[in-house]
């Protein structure tokens, strides 16, 4: 299927302009310590946001990275950036990080397992909003996933920023 095709636009041109546009539109809504650090590589299409962090952009996905380990694979949805802000939170506090999502009274949906022959076997429900869900190599990513999308990106960047000024 073709770029243009998959986004419902006319011919590849207009494809990569909103393709871009979308793109810009969730790395905006990153932390501004993130934003500074913003790196890109365009072959394969990789934004590092730090130096443990980076997102790689598919058609249709992203994946994102803890020191060059996939953690999770988003759907290009909006609020797919909220998978890169849990990477770089996740990164910085670690346990700090999940309690802090938890304690905000995030409302994770289950997490299921699919099939073991996937790199993301893991997979984050989000209750009341159906897929394409956000899939994780682990269940604890997946956990942490789940609590991340369901706070939703503004206010997962202030907890981020709360941590940060701690």
């Amino acid at each position: 299927m073709s770029i243009a095709k998959f986004l419902g636009k006319s011919d590849d041109d207009e494809a990569r302009r909103s393709w871009s546009t979308r793109i810009s539109r969730e790395l905006a809504e990153l932390p501004p310590d993130a934003l500074k650090s913003l790196a890109v590589s365009p072959d394969p299409a990789t934004v590092s946001v730090s130096e443990e962090v980076a997102a790689r952009f598919e058609l249709g996905k992203v994946t994102v990275t803890i020191l060059g380990d996939a953690v999770w694979r988003a759907a290009l949805r909006p609020g797919f950036g909220a998978a890169i802000i849990a990477g770089l939170g996740w990164s910085r506090w670690a346990g700090r990080w999940i309690d802090a999502l938890r304690s905000r009274g995030a409302e994770p949906g289950p997490i299921v397992r699919g099939p073991d022959d996937e790199d993301f076997p893991w997979v984050a429900q989000r209750p009341g909003q159906p897929g394409p869900w956000t899939r994780a190599h682990s269940e604890l990513g997946a956990a942490v996933i789940a609590d991340a999308e369901s706070l939703g990106t503004p206010r997962l960047r202030e907890v981020y920023e709360e941590l940060n000024r701690d």
